[in-house]
């Protein structure tokens, strides 16, 4: 009697423990799905935990059905603590990773067509073919929907008022198929949208520069910043890394002059304004023409100290100028379509990974001397990602997707640069992306 009641108790107790294993299964599922089921899908992990828990709870019951060994009371009950499995604990994706994952999916499902016209930066003149853009309407969306290009850049004739410019940007990025790059050039010696809107001006870099205060220069920025992206601009253009006299330089001391560039940067970027820091590696007069520049060894470190404060700062891109340096390429060749500036100095020497945009493919520098088509092409292989303003953009963004489509160019060269453009695009919308995913 005392045998069979032990045998009952025994079982009792193994009933428990299958149902205290078999909720833990469950929950564990549960979480489990809800940490990683953006990636995988909920239903798909529901599914696997369900198969798993069944065949646990087989097992189980397998168990059940064998004989019970009768207790009697010279042995005593010793119930062992099940061994614990090590939980496999699921990575939660940082912020990075989640960036990669949006900007590797878009560009996937690209078209060729889409992924070419994006490596190019134009006036709203040049998309439209109208002589003066100060509105978006049907032909801005009937040639943004032929050509998605990556940005836009406006001068003072685009800018009429403030509403009027803030309807335009407003209405022609609604019109966009990707995230596009609002850019104006805009800096205290050259200020576009203040001097259209009569707004206040920003002292000159070469002003600041002379006060030696580096706040000013961080204030400044952020003043631009406020009322460029009030209107909608989301780039500028116009941070000045060359050491000289002129008026959009802080000056021609390298140790004073960096940390005024990366508060410029820093400045910029606190109300969601992108920055390009210009001329790498040096400035000169190439809208008449070609241009040769010879800096000493010495000149040479010490603008590449500039431009590293800038980028180590957080610069979205970095602009290499028309500008001849035979020293560097051995050559004629303007820089901004050299390999041994752009990938061999400006990528391996100072490490940047980041977006590097030509200078203007329409100055003279370049039109004498290469076809529209000719500048992209050297300009791609050199290791540029923007192509800024090219003297005819249909033929160069022909000749591009042409160059792709019979394989003279990888098409993942095109998405290496891509990357480089979308990952500054949405590293904003992280978080909205992801909500937003079911």
């Amino acid at each position: 009697m005392d045998t069979e009641f032990d045998e009952k108790r025994q079982r009792r107790r193994r009933r428990r423990i299958r149902n205290q294993i078999a909720a833990i299964i469950v929950f564990v599922a549960v979480i489990a799905a809800v940490m990683v089921g953006i990636f995988f899908g909920a239903r798909k992990l529901y599914r696997m935990f369900t198969a798993y828990k069944q065949e646990v709870e087989e097992q189980l019951a397998t168990e059940e059905t064998t004989p019970v060994v009768s207790i009697t009371d010279e042995e005593p009950i010793v119930i062992e603590a099940p061994e614990e499995e090590a939980e496999e604990e699921t990575a939660v994706p940082t912020q990075e990773e989640l960036l990669d994952q949006i900007v590797n999916t878009l560009i996937s499902e690209m078209p060729l067509e889409d992924k070419v016209a994006g490596l190019f930066i134009l006036t709203p003149e040049q998309l439209t073919g109208v002589d003066t853009a100060v509105k978006a309407g049907t032909g801005t969306q009937d040639a943004l929907g032929a050509y998605a290009i990556g940005g836009l850049v406006y001068a003072v004739k685009n800018i009429k008022d403030e509403e009027q410019i803030k309807e335009m940007l407003k209405t022609t990025s609604g019109m966009s198929k990707y995230p596009v790059f609002m850019a104006v050039s805009e800096s205290g010696a050259s200020s576009t949208v203040a001097r259209a809107l009569s707004l206040t001006e920003v002292d000159s870099a070469k002003t600041i520069g002379q006060t030696g205060d580096w706040e000013a220069a961080a204030t400044a920025a952020e003043t631009q910043a406020v009322y460029l992206s009030d209107l909608g601009f989301n780039l500028n253009l116009g941070v000045d890394c060359n050491l000289s006299e002129e008026e959009s330089s802080f000056g021609t001391d390298a140790e004073a002059v960096s940390p005024m560039v990366a508060r410029t940067v820093e400045g910029l970027a606190s109300n969601g304004v992108n920055s390009c820091l210009r001329f790498f590696p040096a400035k000169g007069d190439t809208a008449s023409g070609m241009a040769t520049a010879e800096p000493s060894e010495e000149e040479q470190a010490a603008t590449e100290q500039v431009f590293r404060a800038g980028i180590e700062a957080g610069a979205t891109m970095v602009c290499v100028g028309n500008i001849s340096m035979p020293g560097l390429t051995g050559d004629n060749t303007p820089c901004d379509l050299s390999a041994a500036v752009v990938t061999s100095l400006l990528r391996e020497q100072l490490g940047y990974d980041g977006i590097v945009i030509t200078d203007a493919l329409n100055e003279k520098a370049i039109t004498e001397y290469y076809t529209s088509e000719q500048a992209a092409l050297l300009a791609l292989a050199a290791g540029a990602d923007l192509l800024y303003l090219p003297e005819d953009f249909k033929a160069a963004y022909e000749g591009v997707l042409a160059a792709v489509q019979d394989q003279t160019i990888p098409e993942a060269r095109i998405d290496t640069s891509l990357k480089r453009i979308y990952r500054v695009k949405y590293r904003n919308k992280v978080e909205d992306i992801t909500a937003a995913t079911p």
